[in-house]
């Protein structure tokens, strides 16, 4: 199976030291290593049918704990 997502992050600004001495300037390359993992772990919990039922709840699920895993390093 094949997934297709895209998902947008804002930087929280009063963070913007913090985000750096995790990141330096690759701090894109940390957001998007951070979503394929949240969104590989989300998408291995459900069968290939339960995306074709459950289509929406799997997407909200996969948005809430990518939204957490974000949170930690600064962003959402």
């Amino acid at each position: 199976m094949e997934l297709c997502v895209s998902y947008q992050y804002q930087i929280k600004k009063d963070n913007l030291t913090q985000l750096y001495q995790l990141a330096n300037t690759d701090y894109q390359g940390t957001f998007n290593r951070i979503a394929r993992d949240t969104i590989l772990k989300v998408a291995s919990d459900y069968t290939a049918p339960q995306y074709w039922t459950d289509r929406k709840s799997i997407a909200e699920r996969m948005m809430k704990e990518l939204n957490q895993q974000l949170n930690e390093v600064f962003a959402r």
